[in-house]
């Protein structure tokens, strides 16, 4: 799954450019885990999608057109009630998080303005879609997670909201990073995508191989095993794609196989390591168009499947 921490950290930022200041309209629900906020900004209308699916957490602004149910679900008539009208703060991320945290102001019962939060969490099977109160009060959630589940963080309306467990990795845009890498590296026997997903913040399987496709350097060799000029080329390497990404900003492309016929993933940074892509201009329309293509090959494989299932039967 590309959200990966890095990612959701680009696509936060261009959706606080974007939508900040923006009043929501009329929140509706299209899925059992999928959400769309209308947002009128800049003088602009748009549809940023939430979604908690276990598979394909993400959010983004789309194009796509989703009917409205007549009968919205109770936590989508929360979402209304708390949120229809209310102007958006910020789009922020903790560090590379998969979390990213939508303030806004809205009226509350009383008719005074206060801040409520949406909380989205991708996190594969454990997603979530948060409505917090500005004391970081749990109002409801899109998926509810008791004590049977977890000891540790009920997501459950009443509670106060804990973020999950910070994980004992390296902050990749910090100089020190670097340093403890090369410190690092000759101690672990793992393959050097497994050095890298272990030991840094925000970084994926696909973007641990493209820092070693970079630097010339086969994935799949041990750390251990690195020479000093491979350790630091490595380094280098996470050290200009970073500074890439805080500088020059995200380039968003679509990486294709079978010879350019299928769209296999995305991201908000050049894989090279892919021989067929496409740049996009905007993070959210790289996702939308992924997502569209995505759907569509599924919706054709599964006409095939429903048409030669009714030939077998004739």
């Amino acid at each position: 799954m590309p959200f990966d921490g890095i990612f959701v950290r680009s696509i936060s930022q261009e959706l606080d450019q974007t939508l900040q200041g923006g009043r929501i309209g009329k929140i509706y629900q299209v899925g059992r885990d999928t959400i769309i906020v209308p947002v009128r900004a800049n003088g602009e209308n748009y549809k940023l999608l939430l979604s908690s699916n276990a598979n394909a957490a993400r959010i983004y602004l789309t194009e796509k057109q989703f009917e409205n149910p007549d009968s919205p679900p109770v936590f989508c008539m929360l979402l209304r009630k708390h949120l229809s009208g209310g102007i958006i703060k910020g789009i922020v991320t903790s560090g590379f998080e998969r979390i990213v945290t939508i303030l806004t102001e809205a009226t509350d019962e009383l008719g005074d303005r206060s801040i409520k939060k949406l909380v989205i969490e991708i996190m594969g099977r454990h997603s979530n879609i948060i409505l917090l109160n500005k004391d970081d009060k749990i109002i409801d959630a899109i998926k509810h997670v008791g004590f049977e589940v977890n000891r540790v963080r009920e997501l459950l309306p009443a509670r106060t909201y804990i973020l999950p467990p910070a994980q004992d990795k390296l902050d990749p845009a910090q100089d020190e990073t670097y340093e403890i890498l090369l410190k690092d590296a000759p101690l672990c026997g793992r393959k050097v995508e497994s050095f890298l997903l272990d030991r840094l913040q925000g970084f994926s399987p696909v973007l641990c191989r493209e820092v070693c496709f970079r630097a010339g350097i086969e994935d799949s060799k041990p750390a251990s095993e690195l020479t000093q000029n491979e350790a630091v080329l490595l380094t280098e390497v996470i050290r200009d794609l970073m500074h890439e990404l805080q500088g020059e900003g995200p380039s968003p492309v679509i990486v294709f196989g079978d010879s350019g016929a299928r769209a296999i993933d995305f991201h908000c940074t050049n894989l090279t390591q892919y021989q067929a892509s496409k740049k996009y201009d905007s993070i959210s329309s790289t996702v939308d168009t992924f997502f569209a293509l995505k759907n569509n090959r599924e919706f054709s494989s599964q006409r095939a499947n429903d048409l030669l299932k009714l030939v077998e039967k004739q």
